[in-house]
């Protein structure tokens, strides 16, 4: 730990130097020319996710803030691109699922009696994990919070937690934008929003966003399928009320999302040399995803300023998706799939003024899934599984914060959460009686956070945070239950303001203690694919942040160091089982039984002792920009945001030639002309046409996006 502070401590003291350095010089020659230099200050980077409006720079939380603006100046167009501008996050490609991991912890799991160790949100109201691979549009901002989130969010937030919130209405004035964009791969799209105040009290904002673009694949087959082709539509409607003492905004939003299909090729394509562009497939593949949700936020204003908050949500989410299974014409090898989860959540809180000695947040949540899901495998005999899984959570919680003195404030948190999991179902085989999926399971967890906040005369920001959190369990079977998981995260940080403004970093170290993971394998009572505890894992860094803008100069740099040790345990060695066969129970639970036909001798194999999975070692990601002022009230501003992510492993067996995947880079270009109410933009994405590999599922993998350029145009009003 002492030496992960050492290196941090000066990593992070040459991260400033050279911000110094470039940062006066920059000062210096904008003073020279303009007796204005302080209109270039940094924006206040807000958060949200402790249910107040809050500067990041004076709270004890480890986060990332992507503004609205940013997004695009990142590259970031959906959920997936948050990896390459927040650092210590890693998402993979699990086709129908995303693998979401920060700080080596979160991994998600395909089955809906699994929950996940990363919680995702879209305006306040908690998201499931199949995959929404619809772009962002008109979006206020994106908070990425590193660490066991126990107080605020709850379960399923082990690692962290995602906030996306879009924009919604104001009473300003009637305001808006109109973007469209063309690219290469037969990529257009329209983008637009119009605020619009209604009265004095009411207000709305209509925004959408439809986006098509060609596959990157040609495939060969017998179908010529266009996997990864996009055919998006997205709309949201908002409504604001708002009087001296109440607030109600409501926000309904809806998407349809088609594609031709998942694009993946066999494992090992890329090595072998092959063109890994064109694709043979013998099944015709397609994706289609369905999706809308409601939100209603009331806030009542209390007598001594304390506001009374429901937050309600629902959302119903469809998803169609076949497969090629062996992502070849060898085969015939093919999975229908159709999933749909509908989630309900409310929230009530207490929320009091920060301006005494002691301030609060007590609420209480409920929130409640139903999964449906219908699957058909055919490896030449059809096989159907099928289930309703009905999940709930309930939960109350408190934090509160206390004045020690001025300048040293300490922070308690608590959340009791119960989770309710029941399911119904079946495996269906041909020729043998079906195998009851039922079961169900409960638990309760106790989590929270205790952190003591030290603002020095500087105004910069020491703190100190100990939190626990915590990942539900579950069930296999009737007879097989898995446990929670549980994680203590000790965390110091340092945030500091420079240059009058000008110029902030951030800085922590973090050492994690994990209990009871749950890894997947075959469960030998039943032959089935499930959930077990197999031990615990260590996990400790360091994360490195800073942003400037001085004069027409701006740049921001994020790092992180993760390092991560597994215990070791032992699971089954699924890789001596011929890929696509239905497996059966242990012969060692199935007195006579015949191999092969109603049983299977099952070799094990030791496994643990590495990294965590998806967690890389090293990220990094830097953004740089320059504004230019030319005759007539114009700007040119080019931007330049490189990142990168180290190797990681994606199985426990630790087997470098099928486990490893590679490091992967990105560096992206903008250039952008500007008046005063519009802009043009030439882009060029993946400028380097760097190649990775983004995931793999069942003998196969899927990459990155190529190179692409485009030229965006925008209209303000």
């Amino acid at each position: 730990m002492i030496s992960i502070f050492k290196s941090g401590k000066y990593l992070l003291n040459s991260l400033v130097l050279v911000s110094l350095v470039i940062g006066s010089a920059s000062y210096i020659l904008a003073q020279e020319s303009s007796d204005e230099g302080d209109e270039f200050m940094l924006d206040e980077i807000v958060v949200t996710a402790q249910r107040r409006v809050e500067n990041l720079q004076n709270i004890s939380i480890s986060a990332t803030t992507i503004q609205g603006d940013e997004l695009n100046d990142k590259a970031v167009t959906n959920f997936t691109d948050l990896q390459f501008a927040a650092p210590n996050l890693a998402i993979m490609d699990g086709q129908y699922f995303n693998t979401v991991n920060i700080r080596g912890v979160g991994l998600a799991d395909g089955s809906p009696a699994v929950t996940n160790g990363v919680a995702s949100y879209v305006d306040g109201v908690f998201q499931p994990p199949i995959v929404n691979s619809n772009s962002f549009y008109d979006m206020q901002d994106v908070e990425v919070l590193r660490g066991p989130q126990g107080t605020f969010v709850g379960s399923n937030a082990t690692g962290g937690a995602i906030f996306m919130n879009s924009r919604g209405p104001t009473m300003d004035k009637v305001d808006g934008y109109a973007m469209a964009t063309l690219g290469d791969y037969g990529l257009y799209e329209l983008q637009g929003a119009v605020n619009t105040p209604i009265s004095d009290i009411f207000a709305m904002r209509f925004a959408g966003n439809y986006r098509n673009r060609d596959s990157y694949y040609t495939d060969i087959g017998p179908y010529h399928s266009e996997p990864g082709a996009l055919d998006e539509l997205s709309g949201r409607v908002g409504a604001l009320l708002k009087t001296d003492k109440f607030e109600a905004e409501l926000k309904v939003s809806a998407s349809d999302n088609k594609s031709g299909g998942f694009a993946a090729q066999v494992l090992g394509t890329y090595e072998s040399g092959a063109d890994i562009y064109t694709i043979n497939y013998n099944t015709p593949v397609y994706r289609n995803e369905k999706a809308n949700q409601t939100t209603l936020r009331m806030d009542y204003t209390l007598p001594g300023d304390i506001i009374l908050r429901s937050v309600s949500g629902y959302q119903d989410r469809r998803f169609w998706g076949l497969y090629d299974l062996d992502a070849s014409a060898i085969l015939s090898l093919s999975m229908d799939q159709y999933i749909r989860e509908r989630v309900k959540t409310e929230e009530l809180t207490l929320i009091s003024p920060t301006d005494g000695k002691i301030d609060y947040v007590v609420g209480a949540y409920y929130q409640r899934n139903e999964i449906d899901v219908d699957i058909t495998m055919d490896f030449g005999i059809p096989f159907r599984v099928w289930s309703f899984n009905d999940k709930r959570y309930e939960a109350v919680f408190g934090d509160m914060g206390y004045k020690l003195t001025e300048a040293l404030k300490l922070h308690a948190g608590i959340r009791y959460t119960k989770y309710e999991v029941e399911q119904i179902g079946e495996n269906i085989i041909p020729g043998a009686p079906p195998i009851d999926l039922a079961g169900d399971h409960d638990d309760d967890a106790v989590i929270g956070r205790l952190a003591l906040d030290w603002t020095l005369e500087s105004g910069d920001l020491v703190y100190g945070v100990i939190s626990r959190g915590s990942k539900p369990g579950g069930f296999n079977s009737q007879t097989s239950e898995f446990e929670p998981e549980f994680v203590w995260n000790y965390e110091v940080g340092w945030k500091s303001t420079m240059l009058n403004d000008h110029l902030r970093t951030q800085a922590d170290v973090f050492w994690m203690d994990y209990q009871d993971f749950q890894q997947q394998d075959i469960n030998l009572e039943t032959g089935q694919l499930g959930l077990m505890n197999v031990g615990g894992a260590t996990i400790k860094g360091l994360e490195l942040s800073a942003q400037a803008l001085i004069a027409d100069f701006g740049f921001d740099v994020a790092y992180s160091y993760t390092d991560s040790e597994m215990d070791d345990f032992e699971i089954v060695n699924r890789r001596l089982i011929p890929p696509f066969v239905q497996t059966l129970p242990s012969c060692d639970f199935v007195p006579g039984g015949i191999v092969g036909v109603t049983c299977m001798n099952y070799t094990m194999a030791n496994a643990g002792g590495g990294p965590m999975l998806y967690s890389p070692e090293h990220t990094f990601n830097a953004s740089v920009n320059y504004t230019f002022y030319l005759p007539g009230g114009l700007t040119l501003r080019p931007i330049i945001h490189y990142s990168y992510i180290g190797e990681t492993w994606m199985n426990l067996l630790y087997d470098p030639a099928q486990d490893l995947m590679g490091s992967r880079s990105m560096m992206n270009a903008r250039l952008t002309l500007a008046g005063q109410k519009w802009n043009v933009e030439a882009y060029c994405d993946n400028l380097l046409d760097k190649f990775y590999i983004f995931g793999n599922i069942t003998g196969t993998e899927t990459y990155g996006e190529p190179r692409r350029i485009g030229i965006r145009a925008s209209y303000f009003f």
